[in-house]
């Protein structure tokens, strides 16, 4: 009698073992309800083995397994593994990229974006039920999730059911997300691009956008041009990673702003004055940071002289490229052609 018990204790626990699973399966959470009944389940199991030891062992083995009480003890033990990894698979995130090139996995840079969260995010993404793209996001979504699942989470909105959502965040047209960071701050996207999605991930849990300033008045490089001799697409890629870009003109201002954490000098075609250098030197003496880009062929000594007291000599070089494709295409050994870009 005292046996029987310990094997309907074995049959218990297998029970509760399935039941645990069950739970972790629909709940998600490993709380209270999870572990009583998995305890006890292993607790039964634990009485069963130490009875009945050799038994288990020949269950496993003999091929009278098949018949019998021992069949119906193995169904169980085979249920209730087979819910456990269930309900393990069904609760984590847990998948293997096969494809070539890794088009499933998130860059270096989304990963860092997302484990970089210090604030939660909530993104709200407008689409229409039923969208190819939204299927397409909402993978994206899934796995910048899955890198920090305490501070981002998603919601997928339809803005026909929830028009006052979609007026709240001034939504128009299906396809866009809005992402809602600390205080209120909001950034919205029109693509379901990975690195749209990382851009305004970083705008918006930024504490705030630092500013780079172009230096205006020298015949440099406009940042509004949009023609080729102009630096609209660097403001732009700038502006995508949380700076704000703005000219400056050095006769117009006592100092460079202290709110600049870089400053760019793009191909000047006149010399900077003396006063113009001294608020360079006063900017670099306090930690400041200055790029300097010079066109080939222009004068500008006084830049020059002050550049090589800071160590840095600017040479009169000319890159020379011989290769004989460049002379099929027109070109000549002073003007390489550039064939692909990365």
């Amino acid at each position: 009698m005292k046996q029987d018990y310990k094997k309907w204790a074995g049959f218990a626990g297998l029970c509760l073992v399935i039941v645990a699973a069950v739970l972790y399966t629909t709940r998600g959470k490993a709380d209270w309800s999870f572990w009583t009944p998995m305890g006890l389940g292993f607790l039964g199991l634990g009485v069963y083995l130490g009875a009945y030891r050799r038994e288990a062992l020949e269950i496993l083995v003999s091929r009278k397994t098949r018949h019998g009480a021992n069949s119906a003890f193995l169904i169980l033990m085979a249920l209730a593994s087979a819910a456990f990894v269930q309900a393990i698979l069904s609760n984590h995130d847990i998948s293997w990229d096969l494809s070539k090139g890794k088009t499933h996995t998130l860059s270096d840079e989304a990963v860092k974006a997302a484990k970089g969260l210090d604030h939660e995010i909530q993104a709200y993404a407008f689409f229409q039920l039923g969208e190819a793209r939204a299927v397409q996001f909402e993978d994206l979504m899934k796995r910048v999730k899955a890198v920090n699942p305490g501070k981002f989470n998603y919601e997928f909105v339809d803005m026909n059911k929830k028009p006052m959502l979609a007026t709240q965040y001034a939504v128009r047209s299906s396809g866009t997300t809005v992402l809602v960071g600390p205080n209120g701050r909001s950034e919205t996207l029109a693509g379901v691009k990975e690195e749209d999605l990382v851009n305004a991930l970083l705008k918006v849990s930024s504490a705030g956008s630092k500013s780079v300033y172009v230096l205006a008045g020298h015949g440099e490089k406009s940042i509004l041009d949009t023609q080729p001799n102009g630096i609209s697409e660097l403001k732009r890629g700038l502006e995508n990673s949380t700076f704000l870009v703005k000219e400056l003109g050095l006769t117009q201002s006592p100092q460079v702003p202290d709110d600049c954490a870089a400053l760019l000098l793009a191909g000047p075609q006149t010399d900077y004055l003396a006063p113009e250098l001294a608020l360079l030197d006063a900017y670099l003496g306090r930690g400041g940071r200055l790029i300097v880009a010079v066109d080939p062929r222009v004068r500008l000594n006084g830049l020059i002289a002050w550049l090589k007291k800071a160590g840095v000599n600017v040479g009169e070089d000319i890159v020379v490229d011989y290769n004989p494709i460049n002379q099929l295409f027109g070109g000549s050994p002073i003007a390489p052609i550039v064939s692909a870009f990365d």
